[in-house]
Formats: structure tokens, sequence, C-alpha cells
């Protein structure tokens, strides 16, 4: 992939994006990404999609790599929801008043930590009262040589609701193609049983979270 900025050839329809969406940079390794409170691990900007988890100057993610939520009957929380040809935001949005992605001061065991919030809270129909805290940790190169090649992410999956959560699956979208290279390996994620996998470098491997509840 060229590191430019993805030409997406499908009509963004960006009227809900709020302006409380925001994102941060992990750069103090070898590796840089983007990090949103939106669930999506990219930079969105003028209806523009930019590329993401780059390497060498070589970009990792799929453009659309995002954060999934859904339960049995079929509701999916996403970043992103597709309507034939077009692309429009999706449920996920930061908490108020304190959900809006941040660089966590008082990070002991790495050199660069952020935090967001988000719930399935842009529309008002999402069933489920949940919450997801984001948490990413990079490795600076000259501290941490061993560990600067990767961006490593905790999702904690929160239900506020009276009842109990059955049938609720967690998963990682993070692209369309299965991509191996002497340094990282990409799989093969989809929406359907929410199955997924999760970048890792050195070509080791590591299996989407699942939350079976």
């Amino acid at each position: 992939m060229k590191l430019n900025l993805y030409l997406v050839s499908i009509i963004l329809v960006l009227q809900t994006l709020a302006f409380a969406d925001s994102n941060l940079v992990h750069n103090v390794g070898k590796v840089q990404m983007v990090v949103s409170d939106w669930g999506a691990f990219t930079k969105l900007e003028n209806g523009q999609v930019y590329p993401n988890f780059i390497y060498a100057n070589k970009s990792y993610l799929d453009p659309f790599s995002e954060v999934w939520v859904g339960d049995s009957t079929g509701y999916v929380a996403s970043a992103y929801d597709g309507f034939d040809e077009e692309i429009a935001m999706g449920e996920w949005q930061a908490t108020v008043p304190s959900g809006n992605i941040m660089y966590v001061s008082d990070c002991p065991s790495a050199n660069q930590c952020t935090h967001a919030q988000y719930a399935p809270d842009r529309y008002e129909d999402f069933p489920l009262n949940i919450t997801i805290d984001q948490y990413t940790y990079a490795w600076d190169s000259t501290v941490y040589p061993d560990d600067d090649d990767y961006i490593m992410m905790k999702l904690i999956l929160t239900n506020h609701g009276t009842s109990e959560l059955k049938g609720i699956f967690l998963s990682r979208r993070t692209g369309m193609l299965t991509l191996t290279t002497g340094r990282m390996t990409l799989l093969i994620g989809t929406r359907r049983g929410m199955r997924g996998s999760f970048m890792t470098p050195m070509g080791r491997t590591q299996p989407v979270s699942h939350c079976p509840c």
C-alpha cells in the first residue's frame, strides 16, 4: 500500500459526525497508529480516510478498521455503517463528559498510553446499554528497543443495563484481506459471526478477544 490518502470510491455520509469525535497518534516507537474515541482505527478528516498502523513506510490496517460489539439477535455496534454505496457513521460515540480520548500521564508500564470510553449512543435505537473502555500502549525505541514495533490494546466491555447480557461478542475488524510480510501479519476480519484477528508484529498472531457472556 502506498503511504498516501486512501481514495475511497464510495460516498461518505458524515453529516452525523459530532465535533466530539477525535483521535490521537501513537508515535514513540517504530509504529505510528491512530486511535479514536468512536471505535475506529483511523483518522477521518474532510471526508478522507487516512492510512493507519504505519511501519517502515507501509500501512497495515484496512482504512475502515473498527471495534464491533454484537449480540446473537443481530444487533452490532460499530464505528461505520454501510448502506449500498454509502458509508455512514456507526453507533459508537464518546461518552459524556469524560470519554474523549486522551493521553494518560500515569503510565508506568509503557512510554505512551491513551484511554477513551465510548458507547453506542450516536443514534437512539440501539438496545444495549453498554460502554467500551479502550486502553492503548506504545513503547519508546530508545528505552524499550524490543517492544517498539507493536501497539497493545485492551478493551473492557461494561454492561450498564438492569438485565444480564447473553450472547454478546466483541471483535476488532482489521482488514478484508490476508497480508503477510516478513514483519507483519494481517488476517481476515469478518462481521458475520463476529470473528476476526488483530495484527501483531514479527509474524506472531493473536486471536480477537471474544466475550460470549
